[in-house]
């Protein structure tokens, strides 16, 4: 069983929800990342994701497009990355570790070894935002010989046969994206609609068993605990 299984499992019995912040790594600093990671599980955090910095974020917005930058004066590589990972791991072996970010980095270091490597951190999960379900086939099989959950997104824009493929091919969650547009896009983009909200996770409870995660603005937590939807099957 997977860690992210577990860790959901874990929390469906409990009748929680799982709380899932996402950092840069090496943004302010690379020292201190892996603190950072540690400060989160402290104050709560379930998961962690970690967000490989890229030039080129094209699906973010400004605040993660300069964590990005910023990382990125440091030279920070998808290597740095799982050695941060690997560290945290020495302290930390059961709360679940996501990478977040974009295909390049892991194509330069090619599927094989990135797979190994990041199986060897202690890396649980990939969500790699340019790698739609058609195209991500071979990597997804690489990383499920390493045991590591690839993660699919999908959009208020996804038909039904689509988010049916998704939630086919999709290990440890499905990411939805409620918002049309880049993370941290205007605020009448975040909310659209309840209605939209719980279409969608009626939509997805048709066709998984497990518990999802939504990317939502941290402003909205609370009218997201308003909005009559039902997490569990």
């Amino acid at each position: 069983m997977s860690m992210l299984k577990k860790k959901f499992d874990q929390l469906q019995q409990q009748g929680k929800t799982a709380l899932i912040p996402f950092l840069t790594a090496g943004d302010p600093l690379p020292e201190i990342t892996v603190d950072l990671m540690q400060d989160l599980v402290a104050a709560g955090a379930d998961i962690i994701e970690l967000g490989v910095p890229f030039s080129d974020p094209m699906a973010d917005g400004p605040v993660i497009q300069r964590a990005s930058e910023r990382a990125l004066e440091y030279h920070v590589s998808l290597r740095d990355v799982l050695e941060m990972v690997r560290r945290f791991r020495q302290m930390d072996s059961e709360t679940p570790v996501i990478l977040m970010g974009y295909l390049n980095p892991i194509e330069i270091m090619g599927y094989q070894p990135f797979a190994k490597q990041a199986a060897e951190s202690g890396v649980d999960g990939v969500l790699i935002v340019d790698v739609p379900p058609e195209e991500g086939h071979d990597l997804q099989q690489i990383l499920k010989q390493q045991g590591v959950d690839q993660i699919y997104l999908v959009a208020p824009t996804s038909t039904e046969d689509r988010v049916r493929r998704i939630c086919e091919l999709s290990s440890g969650f499905v990411y939805y994206v409620s918002v049309k547009g880049v993370t941290g896009a205007r605020i009448q983009n975040y909310l659209w609609g309840s209605d939209s909200v719980s279409r969608m996770t009626r939509l997805l409870l048709q066709f998984i068993n497990w518990l999802m995660q939504w990317l939502l603005g941290v402003l909205w937590f609370r009218g997201l605990r308003r909005w009559p939807i039902n997490l569990k099957r």
